[in-house]
């Protein structure tokens, strides 16, 4: 009987009860020459993971918590990004290194320009961030 079962099996035309009953034979009767099957059909036979339990183990949140704080840790980062870049752009334009020192005083048009390219180029980062941010929270 179980080489028929076998037989089916393998050609995917068992139901979940001949696959029980053929796992219930191999365990009752246990062969050397059908250890591979016995291992396959309780691998094919084992409960699914809880995933929701896996993660809240490893983060210590519930899966519905997650996105929420995912989206804030993101914008804290975001807003990080922009405070080190304002830190960084002011240490260049108002430090007080002698490169800096050395360089001739701007115009008032040429201070106009580089703030006007300091905004811009912050703008463009922001709104990269943005886009990254809505591409997560679309997932």
């Amino acid at each position: 009987m179980i080489n028929e079962l076998l037989e089916k099996f393998y050609n995917g035309e068992t139901t979940l009860k001949e696959e029980q009953l053929m796992l219930d034979l191999l365990e009752r009767n246990p062969d050397p020459n059908r250890e591979a099957d016995l291992r396959l059909l309780r691998a094919l036979n084992a409960p699914m993971p809880d995933f929701d339990e896996m993660i809240f183990n490893a983060t210590g949140m519930s899966p519905e918590v997650k996105p929420r704080r995912l989206r804030w840790l993101l914008r804290f980062e975001a807003a990080a990004a922009a405070v080190i870049f304002f830190v960084a752009a002011g240490s260049y334009f108002f430090g007080s290194a002698p490169a800096v020192m050395n360089q001739r005083e701007l115009t008032v048009d040429e201070s106009r320009e580089q703030a006007i390219w300091a905004i811009t180029a912050l703008s463009d980062g922001v709104n990269r961030s943005l886009n990254q941010l809505e591409k997560l929270n679309n997932l």
